[in-house]
């Protein structure tokens, strides 16, 4: 039976809305890439690569970077981790064809305008397409991106990610508890001790007249009352 123009417009029209819907999806799975992004909100757009910007040598990423770290003190772009980059790409220490999608939010991003070498902070990577890139871990949350390996569009420029780095939680190890033991307390010195007897006439069971008994003061000495005191180690 011959399919009748409607049914091929039909067709098509259902095979471009899928092949479309595939698109949105694979753009919504770059959107959410694992890769280090800022933080940051975005303050500007990359939407332009001049290929061959810079040179695709290391010595001119490590330069690019040493110009970068030099802008702030305040950011955890240092001399030091410039340092590290330089070594890592040399000893091919850092991951090789990354296909960078658009989303990525840089905190420093090195590029040229009007022939000059610039830099932009927290722009975010709009070029409508994947890009090539090599990514270093340089410690402590610091990431770099170098743009090179394809000719003729690569930049070879380098753009930085910083990631804040959970702090660990300080632990106050409990104190020991001390060998604590009971101390008896004890005067070694005495204690007067009076005992007074007042007194007092008897009558004689025998004779006539009373006889008479006077005040008595019996003096005596005592220890005091033992105690004790808490000490420990």
């Amino acid at each position: 039976m011959e399919n009748k123009p409607w049914v091929m417009f039909l067709k098509r029209w259902l095979l471009s809305v899928l092949v479309a819907f595939g698109m949105l999806t694979a753009q919504s799975a770059s959107a959410q890439t694992t890769l280090p992004t800022s933080v940051l909100p975005a303050k500007g757009e990359w939407k332009h690569m001049v290929p061959s910007s810079f040179d695709g040598t290391i010595a001119s990423a490590f330069e690019q970077c040493e110009r970068d770290a030099a802008l702030s003190d305040s950011d955890p772009l240092t001399l030091e981790k410039c340092d590290v980059l330089k070594v890592k790409l040399t000893l091919g220490e850092c991951k090789k064809d990354v296909m960078v999608p658009d989303g990525i939010v840089f905190d420093i991003l090195t590029g040229r305008q009007k022939g000059q070498s610039r830099v932009w902070f927290n722009m975010l990577k709009n070029l409508g397409r994947d890009d090539l890139s090599e990514l270093c871990d340089l410690n402590d949350g610091v990431y770099a991106y170098w743009f090179s390996g394809i000719r003729n569009q690569s930049c070879n420029n380098v753009a930085f990610v910083f990631v804040p780095q959970s702090k660990p939680v300080a632990v106050t190890p409990p104190k020991p508890k001390g060998n604590c033991r009971q101390v008896p307390v004890r005067n070694n010195g005495l204690l007067p001790s009076s005992q007074i007897y007042q007194g007092f006439a008897q009558d004689n069971c025998c004779c006539e007249g009373s006889t008479y008994i006077p005040t008595y003061i019996n003096e005596s000495e005592r220890y005091p009352s033992n105690g004790y005191t808490i000490e420990c180690d």
